[in-house]
């Protein structure tokens, strides 16, 4: 009996020093991402992400390993980094934030683009669904356009134990 109740009070006590944020890690993991933009000639954007138990989180996608058109001129390219970014308990599931940044083709700063992602698991845990806000800005910090909300949904990648 003493022996149970001593692992009980060492289980409250170890608990309690867990960060409050690390308590909650139903989204932490690696996820395959896609965003349906309707009427995107390329289709939907396919991505992968790492949710950290930290708080961080990296995220990249296919719009990411290719140059992107920027403008109406055959060499108005930008290129762009991977994102890197920060999450979050929220309310009614979690709020993610990343940050690419943008490249002109000779690597001087054009820009950064921030998305948020409000999702929300389902209840096995294994999927979310949610939304992808964007909001660009140039290299002078002035923002590109009215921010654009999508939605997103996510597939966990789990390891295969069978091998």
């Amino acid at each position: 009996m003493m022996i149970r109740k001593f692992v009980g009070a060492l289980a409250l006590l170890v608990i309690g020093m867990v960060p409050a944020g690390a308590q909650d890690s139903g989204i932490v993991g690696s996820w395959r991402t896609q965003i349906s933009i309707p009427g995107r000639p390329q289709g939907d954007i396919f991505g992968v992400m790492a949710v950290g138990a930290d708080g961080t989180m990296h995220y990249s996608d296919l719009t990411q390993v290719i140059p992107q058109q920027v403008g109406d001129a055959i060499s108005a390219f930008a290129f762009t980094t991977t994102s890197i970014g920060v999450w979050a308990k929220a309310q009614n599931g979690y709020a993610l934030t990343h940050v690419e940044l943008l490249a002109n083709i000779d690597s001087s700063f054009f820009g950064a683009c921030t998305t948020d992602f409000a999702v929300q698991l389902s209840a096995d845990g294994k999927q979310f669904t949610g939304t992808a806000t964007f909001t660009c800005e140039d290299a002078t910090g002035q923002q590109a356009g009215p921010p654009a909300t999508e939605p997103i949904s996510g597939k966990r990648i789990g390891v295969n134990l069978s091998h």
